[in-house]
């Protein structure tokens, strides 16, 4: 029967696992170790030649794992070397935050345990490395063949206004790239937009008519106005609303009008201030606001989201 191979993540994961067990099981024997971790004992072999090779930095015998087993049963003979904790490099550290930047950016149930990662690292560190989002070469291929031959083409792009996917009818007119990314520049529907290449999901150059039922890229391209009332930290949900914070000077908390292109962005915008902004006009945004928060609340009582 030939060798069944595990991905790289597998065995890592099982390695950073298997020193801790045998060094509370000394002397355990390849039979039940392989049993206990649900592998051959021709894979069991594997990992613990690998271990063999594993240490902390220096590595010279007196570091690396003082692993035995060949006669049949296995120990660490310095796993007491390898509980005392460590301090990390300043390479490690920026190793570290690169892993976690590029992980924050993938789909993982994990974002918020990342994030509490990554914010102590860069308490300790400061902000001395981030990973920069990476552009399928593929989907910039597409892009200069539809600008090459002047062809329209569907984005499947991700808002994060809107926090989802949607697919858009685009022409592409140019690439740019710029320190922080690159970008596509398209006339859509509702005028001249600027998409950022590594929201998009997917590309197809369209060859068939238009369809309507498309996602507009904002939506209706005009400015939308809100009339808000800040109830409580004026200079911050000035900043948040862009507008200023002199225009309250007689009554602190008048209504005063905020423009923008999404809605969703304002209903965001108004939770996201948790009470201190007010939401006067217009009444479906406000409606919306008032409905998604009784939502929140009511998963907190229900006990599906923590207090």
């Amino acid at each position: 029967m030939g060798k069944v191979f595990t991905s790289t993540l597998e065995q890592t994961a099982r390695l950073l696992d298997l020193v801790p067990f045998i060094a509370t099981h000394q002397e355990i024997s390849l039979t039940d170790l392989s049993a206990n971790f649900g592998i051959s004992k021709r894979d069991l072999l594997d990992d613990l030649n690998t271990l063999w090779m594993c240490g902390l930095p220096g590595y010279t015998p007196l570091e690396l794992i003082d692993l035995t087993f060949d006669e049949g049963f296995v120990s660490i003979r310095n796993s007491e070397i390898l509980e005392t904790p460590r301090s990390l490099t300043t390479e490690e550290v920026i190793v570290l935050i690169l892993g976690l930047d590029l992980l924050s950016k993938s789909k993982t149930t994990l974002t918020n345990e990342i994030g509490r990662l990554q914010a102590k690292l860069r308490a300790i560190s400061g902000d001395i490395a981030r990973a920069l989002p990476t552009v399928d070469s593929a989907h910039r291929a597409i892009l200069e063949k539809a600008i090459g031959e002047r062809k329209s083409v569907v984005l499947h792009y991700f808002s994060p206004v809107a926090d989802k996917i949607s697919a858009r009818l685009v022409s592409p007119l140019e690439l740019q790239s710029e320190a922080r990314g690159e970008y596509l520049i398209a006339m859509t529907e509702s005028g001249l937009r600027t998409f950022k290449l590594d929201r998009v999901s997917e590309v197809e150059i369209q060859s068939q008519a238009p369809n309507n039922n498309l996602n507009r890229a904002v939506e209706d391209g005009s400015e939308i106005e809100v009339e808000i009332r800040i109830l409580e930290n004026l200079r911050a949900n000035a900043e948040r609303f862009n507008v200023e914070p002199s225009h309250f000077a007689s009554d602190p908390k008048s209504a005063i009008r905020a423009t923008g292109f999404s809605s969703e962005w304002f209903v965001r915008a108004a939770m996201a201030s948790a009470g201190d902004v007010e939401i006067v006009q217009p009444t479906h945004i406000r409606t919306e606001v008032a409905k998604r928060s009784a939502a929140l609340l009511a998963m907190y009582s229900s006990g599906i989201l923590p207090i």
